[in-house]
């Protein structure tokens, strides 16, 4: 990784053309490197379920998602999202917090219950 990164910023001569090669290293080093600066955060993940705040006592945490959720092509759950089982999350939504069970998740705000759909 020393031999294009340093102090300095990307190294290499000026002029020449960007290669695949050089993408894919940049790539590979700032995936490292920010795989390395969430790892030095000692903090532990805490979810707020209900307005309770639970420690999950970990120092990484995805998603967790429930039996027969269904998350749409795209979209992005957030690190420590909760989404209830039989939840649909429509496509190209960032979701955040917890999501109850049997709901439709359209966007960030809305959220509405499925038994209301039919």
């Amino acid at each position: 990784m020393g031999k294009y990164f340093g102090t300095d910023g990307f190294r290499g001569e000026a002029g020449i053309e960007l290669t695949e090669e050089h993408a894919f290293r940049i790539g590979r080093y700032l995936g490292y490197y920010l795989n390395k600066i969430e790892k030095s955060d000692k903090s532990e993940v805490c979810l707020d379920v209900d307005g309770e705040k639970i420690n999950t006592q970990m120092k990484k945490l995805g998603a967790i998602v429930g039996d027969f959720a269904e998350i749409g092509c795209g979209s992005v759950l957030n690190p420590g999202t909760i989404v209830g089982r039989n939840t649909t999350v429509y496509p190209l939504v960032s979701v955040r917090g917890m999501r109850k069970s049997n709901c439709i998740v359209k966007s960030q705000s809305i959220c509405i219950n499925k038994q209301s759909t039919r």
